[in-house]
């Protein structure tokens, strides 16, 4: 008894790290978004990106298929909050630039944004029976009594765009971002009679820098402080964990991206996991081709724009225990 006790308890607590919420088109590049981040899926890998964004932009994501043992649904909201003007006034700086004609640096100007989004995830106990049974989530698990789980987790990210580093670092650009985490997570195991849940408050940082080499480096460290809300005696919070993400722009229409998570190993937290992602635009804005690799799980999909405004994502992940199918759509204002 005491021993599905623990076995349940470690479980409800892996849920938190195994959930993963990302919109259709990162999914599709291998989950590889931390050095990219150039969208509203920023605000699930890494927040800073989300100063890039220069619109208000609403994001639905759906888990298509299977959905009476698993769903894993996400809505997502960002927008800018304040963007200040450059204030006109003398400088030496630009004096010397007009006076001997140095190149001239472009005028920038701080910016910050949010994002807030909501994440369902719900695993029936005969889907968790099929992952005890495959020999790769048998690992993950353990040897642990099936049963109906689900967590939701709530986001809120701010971003901003440092306007000083581009002169300071030669030109390059740099974002900076916080972001809390609320984390829900609940199980019923009817042999046990027991129906608990967990709740978790996380903040974590993020940063985001751009060169003018076409290359893109980013980094977040999750749950930095973490807090457990409600809970059972012994357990705790999530452990502070670093991932780290590159891109890079390999000619007009295509990005290489990879990504390292927890690159420290932390514990109470996900496994470390390389993943790998390709971007090609076939037409400009319009249609674009993914591909991508997912700690070693092939991810493909693609993306469209529909109508003036509405984007269309596709993305598709060779799970071992389900071929996932899942479909984004966003409209920007």
């Amino acid at each position: 008894m005491k021993k599905n006790i623990l076995w349940f308890l470690l479980f409800l607590f892996g849920i938190f790290h195994q959930s993963f919420a990302l919109g259709a088109r990162a999914r599709a590049m291998g989950g590889a978004f931390i050095g990219l981040a150039d969208d509203e899926n920023a605000i699930f890998m890494n927040p800073s990106g989300l100063s890039q964004l220069d619109k208000t932009h609403y994001h639905v994501d759906v888990l298509l298929n299977n959905r009476r043992d698993f769903t894993n649904d996400s809505f997502a909201y960002a927008a800018q909050i304040w963007e200040a003007s450059p204030r006109k006034r003398f400088s030496l700086e630009e004096y010397l630039e007009n006076e001997f004609q140095f190149n001239t640096s472009p005028k920038r100007s701080s910016r910050y944004n949010f994002a807030i989004s909501v994440n369902r995830d719900m695993k029936s106990k005969d889907f968790i029976k099929r992952i005890m049974n495959d020999s790769q989530g048998n690992t993950q698990l353990g040897q642990m009594v099936a049963a109906d789980t689900e967590q939701v987790s709530v986001n809120l990210g701010f971003a901003t765009r440092f306007p000083m580093i581009p002169n300071l670092f030669q030109k390059n650009k740099v974002y900076g971002g916080v972001h809390l985490k609320y984390l829900q997570a609940s199980r019923t195991l009817e042999s046990l009679q027991m129906n608990n849940r967990k709740e978790v408050l996380n903040v974590g940082v993020s940063t985001l820098i751009e060169t003018p080499n076409n290359l893109r480096f980013g980094a977040i460290l999750d749950a930095a402080i973490s807090e457990k809300l409600q809970g059972w005696a012994g357990t705790s919070g999530s452990s502070a964990n670093l991932s780290v993400g590159g891109a890079l722009r390999l000619d007009k229409a295509s990005e290489l991206t990879m990504d390292l998570s927890n690159v420290l190993n932390a514990p109470r937290a996900s496994t470390p996991q390389f993943r790998v992602g390709f971007e090609r635009e076939l037409i400009r804005d319009e249609l674009a081709l993914r591909l991508g690799s997912w700690d070693g799980t092939f991810t493909m999909g693609f993306g469209m724009k529909l109508f003036e405004q509405m984007k269309i994502d596709y993305g598709f992940f060779n799970g071992d225990v389900l071929k996932e199918h899942y479909l984004s759509a966003s409209l920007p204002f």
